[in-house]
């Protein structure tokens, strides 16, 4: 991706910890780079350019202090996480963008007022300098529609809204077309696979269709798909970055999703694209927007089975969003359960939950009765 707008003051001579998200423990350790303005390495941050943290698969933070000898405006810090599993030279990398600046005092990252050695951070900021940023801080900022829940202590936002039935949207700002939790199976077409069964029908406007995804976890579930027909061109989006590297064209290339979770009996459904191996995004990181029209999510936890029901705009006009139209690519994931490191409703890796096939979706131009496939 390319850089953003916001850069983080790291002040020299400060001890800071680095923190990321890791979506799965692979074998290997890290290391942690300090890069110029054009991006060519200036430094190592962890000592003489080796490899650490070889002994924990799952470490997600790092303590280091800047050196006083060094001062760098639109810099970067590079990790470069090993994944030996996969080979020597297979290596993920993920960036965050700094300034290196003299002292200049606790700033509480200009989101919130110093304390002593500490800080009072602005609502919805948190972190010893306030540097981290959740969704909500309280029920109110989710509109009184929905609890504001802490969801994870290893990724970001920690902090989110989750809805009540009849209301969704990353704040539950939006109504939803129903309140109900439940639906009529013999109204939709369905493919079922191991682990998941996914309904869907087209409305009887022809703008939007309906989808609903049941499946065997008590974590996230997500669905997405492409046309059948599409080929690696589809990762010239975004255009102000390159595409990624290989030959292969991954399942989870260029993919449409939608992607939901369930807790306390409130749900939380958003919008998704998937540009390659990596962990999903909002549409919004991409430059475009959530086109789901409703929402809702509901669990049974005598099955251990989640479900989520959405509605979606069949005709789209941005690159993160596919016409639920024609012979499609379908695939599916939901959570893992039963291991630490994977809570139920953080969106990391699936290990074998997962799941693809070939949806034949009627076309656009057709009128259509919901049928069985």
């Amino acid at each position: 991706m390319k850089k953003g707008g916001v850069r983080t003051s790291l002040e020299t001579g400060k001890n800071v910890t680095i923190t990321w998200h890791l979506a799965y423990p692979h074998q290997g350790g890290f290391k942690l780079e300090l890069l110029d303005p054009s991006e060519k390495k200036l430094r190592d941050l962890t000592p003489n350019g080796q490899y650490v943290g070889l002994d924990n698969k799952e470490q997600q933070s790092y303590n280091l202090t800047i050196s006083n000898d060094i001062l760098c405006k639109d810099c970067t810090i590079r990790i470069v996480r090993q994944a030996l599993e996969w080979g020597k030279k297979y290596k993920f990398q993920s960036c965050a963008d700094v300034d290196i600046v003299a002292r200049v005092g606790n700033t509480c990252s200009g989101h919130g007022t110093p304390y002593g050695s500490a800080c009072i951070c602005d609502a919805p900021f948190t972190g010893d300098r306030c540097q981290y940023k959740n969704d909500c801080s309280s029920d109110s900022d989710c509109n009184h529609q929905g609890k504001c829940l802490t969801i994870s202590r290893s990724m970001l936002p920690g902090k989110q809204c989750y809805c009540h039935a009849g209301f969704f949207g990353q704040f539950c700002q939006r109504e939803s077309f129903t309140a109900q939790k439940g639906f009529n199976e013999s109204d939709y077409a369905k493919v079922q696979t191991r682990g998941l069964t996914f309904y869907w029908r087209i409305l009887d406007d022809g703008k939007e269709m309906e989808g609903v995804a049941v499946a065997n976890t008590m974590g996230y579930v997500a669905v997405g798909w492409r046309p059948k027909n599409s080929t690696k061109g589809c990762q010239t989006f975004p255009e102000d970055v390159p595409a990624p590297k290989g030959q292969d064209f991954h399942g989870m290339d260029c993919m449409d999703m939608v992607i939901g979770t369930v807790r306390d009996g409130l749900s939380r459904i958003g919008d998704y694209y998937s540009r390659d191996r990596s962990t999903p995004q909002s549409d919004g990181i991409f430059g475009g927007q959530d086109d789901l029209t409703g929402a809702v999510g509901w669990e049974d936890q005598e099955s251990a089975r989640t479900t989520i029901m959405f509605r979606k705009r069949l005709r789209v006009d941005h690159a993160t969003d596919h016409a639920f139209s024609g012979k499609l690519q379908f695939i599916w994931a939901h959570g893992q359960n039963g291991r630490s490191f994977y809570q139920d409703d953080e969106l990391k890796y699936h290990g074998s939950n997962r799941g693809s096939l070939v949806l034949d979706a009627p076309s656009l131009d057709k009128v259509v009765f919901p049928q069985h496939v």
